[in-house]
């Protein structure tokens, strides 16, 4: 699968790989700590180091797959209609509203923004909208429409 991702989200990516390989080397030397003291096969320690190293060299593969295959592109400095790196505003039918920046993969590492990826069904059906626009989306098999209030300048994430 081919990803796009701004700059921005690049960033977060390569971030996040780092993170993670600490976090793998990290468990993997109190785990060769833990077990070093006595048989290691039988330490609970050194079991839980071995599934904790296991996931994070899972996440880590998850994350350099995303890397090896994306696009990097600048987002675009315009809040004209709705394009990656955009903060949105949206409005549902049960007036529920949120505020999101559409991006090409969401890393989950924003704090105060939801995160809507481009490749999502309501990624793809905002995705150049105006303000004011209403756009359908099929979601879990119903069409519901959604209002697109406000978008801000990607600088302003």
């Amino acid at each position: 699968m081919q990803y796009t991702l701004t700059v921005k989200d690049y960033s977060k990516l390569e971030e996040l790989i780092s993170v993670f390989r600490e976090r793998g080397n990290t468990s993997a030397k109190e785990g060769y700590e833990s077990g070093a003291a006595q048989d290691g096969h039988h330490d609970e320690g050194y079991q839980l180091s071995l599934r904790e190293t296991a996931l994070h060299d899972r996440r880590i593969r998850e994350l350099e797959e995303i890397r090896n295959n994306c696009k990097v592109v600048e987002a675009e400095e315009q809040d004209k209609v709705v394009k990656i790196g955009n903060i949105v505003f949206l409005e549902y039918p049960d007036g529920r509203n949120i505020k999101a920046i559409l991006c090409g993969y969401p890393f989950g590492q924003t704090v105060y923004l939801s995160e809507i990826s481009i490749s999502s069904p309501i990624g793809k059906a905002i995705m150049g909208a105006k303000k004011g626009e209403i756009r359908q989306v099929n979601v879990g098999g119903k069409k519901i429409s959604v209002t697109v209030t406000e978008i801000l300048f990607p600088s302003q994430a």
